[in-house]
C-alpha cells in the first residue's frame, strides 16, 4: 500500500519550527503596518488590508508565550485560510516546502493552552509542529476573530 505525501509550508518563530498544510496557505507577503483592534485578544494583533480585503493577523508568539518582540520589516505574514475566513499569521521567516509521508506524523497531548491535540514529524533540522485550521487556535477564538473584522468592515 503506497503512503500518502502531504506538503508541508515551514517556517520559524523564535526559532522553532512549525508548519502548515500547503493548500491551507494562499500566500507569504512582507510584514505590513497592522492596525491594532480596541479589546482583541492580546494574541491578535490587529487588521491588515489587502485589495482591500480585511484579514485578521495573529502573533503564534503571544498565542503560545514564545516571547514577544516588535514586528520587523523583516518579518512575514503567511495568509491561510481558516474557519472564519483569511487569517494572517507573522513569522520570523519561511522554510521549505516539504514532502512528508502521513506515517511520518506523530500525535501528542497539546503543549500550548487551548489546543487538542498537536501534530508533529521531525528531520535532521529538528521538531516541526503541524498546524491546520482546526488546531491553530479554539473555537471561541475563531468566533472572535471572525466577529472582530465583522465589526470593523
Amino acid at each position: 500500500m503506497k503512503s500518502k505525501n502531504l506538503e508541508l509550508l515551514t517556517f520559524k518563530i523564535e526559532g522553532q519550527n512549525f508548519a502548515f498544510p500547503l493548500p491551507m496557505v494562499e500566500r507569504v507577503i512582507q510584514a505590513q503596518t497592522i492596525t491594532r483592534i480596541e479589546k482583541a485578544p492580546e494574541f491578535i494583533e490587529g487588521v491588515i488590508d489587502i485589495k482591500g480585503e480585511i484579514i485578521g493577523v495573529i502573533s503564534l508568539r503571544k498565542r503560545f508565550s514564545l516571547g514577544d518582540k516588535p514586528l520587523s520589516v523583516s518579518d512575514l505574514i503567511l495568509i491561510i485560510n481558516s474557519p472564519s475566513g483569511k487569517m494572517g499569521v507573522i513569522a520570523d521567516e519561511t522554510g521549505d516546502i516539504l514532502k512528508i509521508s502521513e506515517e511520518s506524523i506523530n500525535a501528542m497531548k497539546p503543549i500550548f493552552e487551548g489546543m487538542s491535540q498537536i501534530d508533529f514529524f521531525s528531520n535532521d533540522n529538528g521538531i516541526f509542529y503541524i498546524f491546520d485550521t482546526s488546531t491553530i487556535l479554539s473555537n471561541i477564538e475563531n468566533s472572535e476573530i471572525e466577529q472582530m473584522i465583522k465589526s470593523i468592515q
